[in-house]
């Protein structure tokens, strides 16, 4: 699925939307964690688990581990932010 189909259009943005604006305040980021999973696996169901590894820790060391992983040199995460942990790196490993 893409923005501009018909199918995102007029039913996965309006329901998404709908049911956003009447969650409480504190499910509506599980409201958009959730609708962001469908969206992304809607597309290509395989890589849902290689985006919930990429999110298992803070953001930019595990994108940054696994650029690194299929050849590209993007250097070291500053601080505060530090390297992954191991088994963050063997799950990149397995999945690319």
């Amino acid at each position: 699925m893409v923005f501009s189909s018909i199918p995102f259009l007029y039913y996965f943005l309006p329901a998404v939307l709908a049911v956003y604006f009447l969650t409480p305040r504190k499910g509506k980021n599980a409201v958009l964690l959730l609708a962001s999973l469908i969206f992304y696996g809607w597309g290509e169901l395989r890589l849902l688990p290689l985006i919930r590894a990429l999110f298992r820790e803070v953001n930019p060391a595990p994108v940054k581990a696994a650029m690194a992983l299929l050849g590209y040199d993007c250097g070291q995460c500053r601080l505060p932010v530090g390297s992954i942990r191991p088994e963050t790196l063997a799950r990149l490993r397995e999945l690319l």
